[in-house]
């Protein structure tokens, strides 16, 4: 039953990995898996995660927002950005096998803690899915974001900004359109056109890579 949930960003990953052939970036991988592990054991000690959802859309956004979506992914990412001593490119080339390292660990936590002894389709099969679509759109934001940067194209950066904050947005919007049980069949067509453009990124990347500078 959780096969496809745990299984998902891993598998991803692996592909990603293999192609790559850089055991810099494996490292890179590990390293934010650990840390997944590191988190979820944290938050198991700390908080508990089986709530009643309010019937409240701003409460439940910034509850999936905070907890689940958003600021773990800036967090981690924006730590290992400050912390680690490589180029600025490989750490923005980083950004998806770092977060997505985390999220293969601390995503399955979330599903599994927050539900009861049963679990949907949304929650087994959607979800995943849309974790794994942000972390392909937000890390071509991220690297179009850097070029913009370097190229010192102040506006669109900005643009880039303002796309990955709307990347972010997507996830969290749809899971509490699900907890709120509002708008069922918009919620899961908006699901499957936010991974159709995250698929199609993530196969045109495979047809050409593309350098910062």
């Amino acid at each position: 039953m959780f096969l496809f949930m745990i299984m998902l960003i891993p598998a991803v990953l692996v592909f990603c990995g293999i192609r790559a052939g850089d055991k810099t970036e494996v490292a890179v991988t590990v390293s934010g898996a650990v840390t997944g592990v590191l988190v979820s054991l944290l938050v198991a000690v700390f908080s508990f995660r089986h709530r009643i959802p309010e019937y409240s859309f701003a409460a439940n956004f910034l509850y999936y927002a905070a907890e689940e979506y958003i600021v773990p992914l800036l967090l981690l990412y924006i730590a290992y950005f400050f912390i680690t001593k490589d180029t600025v490119e490989f750490r923005i080339r980083s950004f998806f096998p770092v977060t997505a390292g985390f999220f293969s660990v601390y995503m399955p936590y979330c599903i599994i803690s927050a539900s009861g002894s049963v679990f949907s389709f949304f929650e087994l099969f959607v979800k995943p899915v849309l974790f794994l679509s942000m972390l392909a759109l937000a890390s071509f934001a991220v690297f179009y974001i850097g070029k913009q940067a370097c190229g010192k194209n102040i506006k669109r950066m900005i643009a880039g900004c303002v796309l990955l904050a709307f990347i972010l947005f997507v996830p969290p919007f749809l899971n509490t359109l699900w907890i709120l049980d509002v708008f069922a069949p918009a919620m899961y067509v908006l699901s499957a056109v936010y991974a159709f453009f995250a698929a199609c990124l993530f196969f045109s990347s495979i047809m050409h890579t593309e350098s910062i500078d």
